[in-house]
């Protein structure tokens, strides 16, 4: 599980990323866990406002079983999706549903991606980068964004989407960018 970081640790290390140039409106932050936990929810995400703190989540940056062990055929040919880590995606996600049923942050730019296509339990950061929308939003592990349940297995809840699984935080920022319609953010690095 990735360890908890404070605000200037986090600014910094976001500040340093190619292609940073300011802190925006809306900053979500996925930190991806080294240890990389097969199937399990190990890594964090931080949210900011104008550069203040807001919430950290406890959730996902990488596909689950389902998708890592053969089902990214059903969506692509080449494999599940693994967004790029250590890049700033700015104005990439907006207030929209997931699979239309879910109030989450909807993907509306480009990210950059691998595809990992080899069955195995690892996520692999490695090969052809691929950029697009690949549809890999924000959203929470259950329909029923009410759930005081935490779950830890991801299972088919991420095919490269970006997912938590606390309800009070992943509710905080879903109820703040929809009160705004604000554009946010996003910020994946590696756990350093």
């Amino acid at each position: 599980m990735v360890g908890l970081y404070n605000d200037d640790e986090l600014l910094i290390r976001v500040s340093q990323l190619q292609g940073f140039t300011h802190i925006p409106n809306y900053l979500l932050i996925g930190v991806r866990s080294k240890a990389d936990e097969f199937n399990k929810y190990d890594d964090k995400f931080y949210f900011y406002i104008n550069g203040h703190f807001l919430t950290v989540s406890i959730g996902t940056t990488n596909s689950g079983a389902y998708s890592l062990l053969g089902g990214w055929k059903k969506a692509n040919p080449y494999g599940s999706a693994i967004i790029k880590s250590d890049e700033i995606y700015y104005d990439v996600y907006e207030y929209g549903l997931h699979k239309q049923r879910m109030p989450a942050l909807r993907q509306v730019k480009p990210m950059k991606y691998y595809r990992d296509g080899n069955n195995d339990k690892k996520v692999d950061e490695s090969g052809k980068i691929y950029t697009g929308i690949a549809n890999t939003n924000f959203h929470f592990n259950n329909y029923d964004i009410a759930s005081k349940v935490m779950a830890t297995v991801i299972g088919g809840w991420s095919e490269g989407c970006q997912v938590s699984c606390e309800t009070i935080p992943y509710n905080k920022i879903i109820n703040e960018v929809k009160k705004t319609r604000l554009p946010v953010t996003y910020a994946l690095i590696k756990e350093f």
